[in-house]
């Protein structure tokens, strides 16, 4: 965003608004990032769950199987 905000029909030069637009916007960036990290870490989590299950399962059924 610029530095030009439209506030009640009138174009204002307020720096300290535009500087706090901003700042507020690069929070924002930076919580989509954390968000996105954390959810990735959970994906993972349930990826390495699954294939723990499978390898589980397919050596149940190799033992089995030799009997």
């Amino acid at each position: 965003m610029g530095a030009h905000q439209q506030v009640g029909g009138d174009w204002c030069d307020d720096r300290g608004y535009a500087a706090e637009v901003e700042r507020g916007e690069r929070v924002a960036r930076w919580g989509l990032a954390v968000s996105a990290g954390v959810a990735g870490l959970i994906v993972g989590a349930l990826v390495l769950a699954f294939l723990l299950v499978l390898a589980v399962v397919a050596g149940s059924v190799l033992l089995l199987a030799n009997r």
